[in-house]
């Protein structure tokens, strides 16, 4: 948790500095295209980050990602669904 808020300040941070390299009348544009890649970041995760980083595997080795509970598909256990 602490990880990811600081990647959300991170991008707080990108949208200022985007903010002072531009005109005044530019401002709002630069604000929304942050907002809209946090937007667009937040939902990349959903459809296949949680997959790669915590989906199980058929193998019994050791495994680089994750093949299976994309978009929180055939995830029967309630405790790994309770952040959603």
């Amino acid at each position: 948790i602490y990880a990811s808020a600081l990647i959300f300040f991170m991008q707080a941070g990108f949208a200022m500095l985007c903010a002072g390299s531009v005109r005044l009348k530019n401002v709002g544009n630069t604000m929304l295209k942050n907002l809209l890649d946090a937007c667009g970041a937040a939902l990349g995760f959903f459809l296949l980050g949680y997959g790669l980083a915590f989906g199980e595997t058929e193998s019994e080795g050791f495994t680089f990602v994750g093949t299976s509970n994309f978009l929180m598909i055939g995830i029967e256990d309630d405790s790994k669904a309770n952040w959603v």
